[in-house]
């Protein structure tokens, strides 16, 4: 509670209210976090509640059947021109796709909350996902494999 000075210095704050002589300032968002951008939803909550989760469902199905389409046409048979080459080894394009799909979803938050609002995650979030990645999974990839498999010295230094 603030003290106030003049009994109608509530009337000059809209979200104030006057208590036995004191005044209690109702906080407003300042933040930037409550001013995002984010779209209103398509439908209300008593729509979702009574039934209209089944559109987000089935736009969520859609998605990944879009998603399916995309890596059969495209990622799959690009997958295979570059192992045709010799780019790189059928085991290296098979771990760069495990990394990409494990860490689609990561990456897609972080996207989000850069391009579309404000939000606590920042470049600390991608190394630490980075490192989740690099030294968590290749350990118990590493600890599964068979014990005469060599370890390239550039993976574990990176």
């Amino acid at each position: 509670f603030l003290q106030s000075k003049n009994k109608n210095e509530a009337d000059e704050w809209p979200a104030a209210r006057s208590l036995e002589g004191t005044v209690e300032l109702e906080a407003k968002p300042t933040d930037v976090r409550s001013q995002t951008i984010y779209p209103e939803p398509v439908l209300s909550k008593e729509q979702v509640k009574s039934g209209g989760f089944i559109l987000y469902i089935a736009g969520i199905m859609y998605a990944f059947l879009g998603i399916s389409l995309a890596t059969q046409d495209y990622i799959n048979p690009s997958i295979d021109i570059i192992k045709k080459k010799g780019v790189l080894s059928s085991e290296s394009m098979n771990a760069t796709l495990l990394a990409m799909t494990n860490s689609a979803a990561e990456s897609f938050i972080i996207m989000n909350s850069i391009f579309f609002g404000v939000s606590d995650i920042g470049i600390s979030t991608v190394v630490q996902q980075a490192a989740f990645y690099s030294f968590i999974v290749q350990s118990v990839f590493y600890l599964i494999v068979p014990a005469k498999t060599l370890i390239d010295w550039w993976i574990i230094t990176r």
